[in-house]
């Protein structure tokens, strides 16, 4: 780490210290709780049906959507797959955890094409 990564790590664990008000343990078996959802093997062969079925009905091969950037079209297809996974009940962070991305791309992308969808009905 550089001498500018140290600092801001400093500062992160003093604020992260002096917000804490006990919660810390409730937090990190939340996090443990969902970083376990996303481990097992039955919600990650779920997710990637859902993926597998977008690209079958896109033409564009599931390692393109897994991808973390490509062009829109494909943008478009990894969206898909988040509002399908949300519309089948999975987490923001699982799906997230799933694609290699944060979480509020993945609400960013279900609120897309549910406006999109929206829009067209």
């Amino acid at each position: 780490m550089n001498a500018m990564q140290q600092m801001a790590h400093r500062e992160n664990a003093a604020t992260r210290a002096k917000w804490d008000n006990g919660n810390a343990y409730a937090r990190e078996c939340e996090v443990e709780r969902i970083f376990q959802d996303t481990k097992t093997p039955a919600s990650m062969k779920k997710i990637a049906a859902i993926v597998d079925e977008v690209a079958r009905a896109t033409g564009i091969p599931a390692h393109e959507i897994k991808a973390k950037n490509g062009p829109h079209l494909v943008s478009k297809a990894r969206r898909y797959c988040f509002f399908l996974a949300r519309r089948e009940g999975y987490a923001c962070k699982v799906i997230a955890a799933y694609f290699g991305c944060d979480h509020s791309t993945v609400v960013n992308g279900y609120q897309k094409i549910g406006k999109m969808l929206g829009a067209a009905q």
